[in-house]
């Protein structure tokens, strides 16, 4: 009689933007929660200084970067510009150095350099609008939506529904 041999599943290496504010954190241990596997993580800090550096987790953390986000409003074009340039590189130099399986975005503008950087190196982006946005999208999720950044777009209100034709509402999938 031979004996079963039972393989964990091997990790998905998981790239989570955004950290920092303390705003989406709830939001993303809920994610990765669900997800049902062993988890390997890279944790991406942005706002000044990296802003609150905490991630409390059971998965293993695998690696943790401070990068500059991006501003939405504010600053001038050029300056926009050139901090999106800024961050699409260093958004290629994090994934070019920790190897990953997808990148998670929650409500976060370093959603777009991300996305970018992920295109290029054929790496799935999820983004998930902030559970904020009720009845208009963050600009973050339409340039995201607009430029195809996300291989899976999550929304969780069903009045988004006309912003993101090809994303998934979660309030209709928790019925």
């Amino acid at each position: 009689m031979q004996a079963t041999i039972v393989s964990e599943p091997k990790p998905l290496r998981v790239c989570v933007i955004g950290l920092g504010g303390g705003g989406f954190h709830w939001e993303v241990e809920r994610i990765l929660q669900a997800v049902g596997r062993p988890l390997e993580l890279v944790l991406i800090y942005a706002g000044p200084k990296g802003g609150l550096q905490y991630w409390k987790t059971d998965d293993k953390i695998i690696a943790s970067h401070i990068v500059r986000s991006p501003s939405l409003t504010g600053d001038r074009r050029l300056k926009k510009a050139m901090h999106v340039m800024v961050t699409v590189w260093q958004a290629l130099a994090v994934l070019r150095k920790d190897p990953i399986d997808v990148v998670l975005s929650v409500g976060t503008a370093q959603a777009v350099p991300f996305g970018i950087a992920a295109r290029i190196l054929g790496v799935p982006m999820w983004h998930v609008e902030s559970i904020t946005r009720m009845r208009a999208p963050s600009r973050t999720a339409k340039l995201v939506s607009r430029l195809r950044l996300a291989s899976r777009l999550y929304f969780y209100s069903r009045d988004l529904k006309p912003h993101f034709p090809r994303g998934i509402c979660i309030e209709d999938s928790l019925r």
